[in-house]
């Protein structure tokens, strides 16, 4: 299970450098679509899916 965790990391690190580069993704979006990427992959569920994202990102744009 640690290696299949390893590999679907460094997949999403993949999918950010060439999100960004090669389609000209915006860094915000790019890290999104390899955030979910990873998260469904691991399996977490769709509910601490959510949840997490929206307590992470609110976290960082909720400060000033």
């Amino acid at each position: 299970m640690d290696t299949y965790l390893l590999l679907i990391t460094l997949l999403a690190i993949v999918i950010v450098i060439l999100g960004v580069s090669v389609f000209k993704w915006h860094a915000f979006i790019s890290l999104l679509v390899a955030s979910a990427f990873l998260a469904i992959c691991s399996g977490m569920p769709w509910d601490k899916i959510v949840s997490s994202y929206e307590a992470g990102v609110g976290s960082v744009l909720g400060h000033n």
